[in-house]
């Protein structure tokens, strides 16, 4: 099994593509044959780093596509981790010499077993895994990107992060960028998302005392973004994991968390947790956050959003439409009590003036019984 580069004078952009897919394909096929094709593989592995390194060698003004993270997913797919130990730090190393970037350091997934993949994030991959010196369980963000921009993003999400110090908070372990984009390695705990939590209930909803529990973990949280000066910008059910016994949680995906002291806020986060006043054009502020944790509350205690965007042509229209909607009413319905009650009500008042501050929830009623 052959795997043969193209031309080292200049290779197009379409035949670097087409090289890149045989070669994964081909590297697919043997792992997938089993423990008696290890040979194989590390002979076939061998020859594609080799490709590559040429590849990477040549004179073609193209960028080289970076086809290892698919060639990862295949192999996870297929039950191969151990076979992502491919020996491509000679190409990657090339690669960062042509690129000029010397201000992220690189390093390489070869120093983690990766598990299973937890999850598709907006801007890559997590995955389960393990530091191979340490021993030490980790979460891996893999992204896949070769924008400058997008880079510096993921950039300022770690360092943002590594400053940050809460139980409630998922913490950063290390940052670096490799020959597909950039690897962001966190804490890993064991758990799922709140949204998927509530779907697998029998209830499809939390009962109230699970609820109280978990919401003020994710209060203690947000307050503590907020008093460090900082807005996550995007606090939804996809972005809280819970522990298995339903007792902590953390937040995770600071990818467009922002210090107030940046600058502007923009518009940016899920469009059904974004309160009215930004869905109708006023910047995100910290109320915002609240908004979004009030409808976080809402879901845990009835299992649905109020409304949803898709059902609405315009941001404009969803704003008005969650401006005239009582969206505490069916949880009253409910028969919560009227300590929960009041804390809903507190975070989805419509005018954001009206609306609790974080610090200012923690001293509710609804929480006395709980310890802080």
């Amino acid at each position: 099994m052959l795997l043969m580069a193209p031309k080292t004078a200049g290779p197009s952009l379409l035949e670097r593509r087409q090289f890149f897919r045989n070669a994964a394909l081909k590297l697919e096929a043997v792992a997938t044959q089993g423990s008696e094709a290890l040979a194989e593989f590390d002979k076939c592995s061998s020859a594609y780093c080799q490709a590559v390194q040429t590849v990477l060698r040549s004179a073609s003004p193209h960028p080289s596509p970076k086809p290892k993270d698919f060639v990862a997913n295949v192999l996870l797919r297929r039950g191969r981790p151990a076979a992502l130990q491919l020996d491509c730090r000679g190409a990657t190393t090339e690669a960062n010499n042509r690129s000029g970037r010397t201000d992220i350091p690189w390093g390489s997934l070869e120093k983690y077993s990766l598990l299973e993949s937890l999850g598709q994030g907006s801007t890559g991959v997590v995955y389960d895994a393990k530091h191979r010196e340490s021993g030490r369980r980790v979460a891996l963000k893999v992204m896949r990107m070769h924008d400058e921009e997008l880079l510096e993003t993921a950039r300022k999400e770690y360092e943002l992060l590594r400053g940050i110090n809460h139980p409630r908070i998922i913490q950063a372990f290390d940052f670096f960028q490799n020959a597909q984009g950039a690897v962001l390695v966190m804490e890993h705990f064991p758990g799922s998302t709140l949204l998927s939590t509530i779907h697998k209930l029998p209830e499809r909803r939390l009962d109230e005392a699970c609820a109280k529990r978990l919401f003020l973990a994710l209060c203690q949280a947000v307050q503590h973004l907020h008093q460090q000066g900082i807005i996550h910008r995007d606090v939804k059910a996809e972005n809280i994991l819970v522990s298995t016994d339903l007792q902590d949680l953390k937040l995770v995906d600071f990818n467009t968390a922002q210090r107030v002291l940046d600058g502007a806020l923009t518009m940016t986060g899920t469009a059904d947790y974004l309160p009215p006043e930004v869905l109708l054009g006023d910047s995100l502020r910290e109320e915002s956050d609240v908004w979004a944790m009030g409808i976080c509350l809402r879901l845990m205690l009835t299992g649905s959003l109020p409304l949803k965007r898709k059902l609405f042509t315009s941001h404009e229209n969803f704003g008005n439409a969650l401006l005239k909607c009582a969206c505490c009413t069916d949880v009253e319905a409910r028969g919560v009590s009227v300590a929960c009650l009041e804390v809903l009500e507190k975070c989805l008042a419509a005018d954001p003036k009206q609306r609790s501050t974080s610090e200012a929830l923690l001293k509710c009623a609804w929480f006395m019984d709980e310890a802080n």
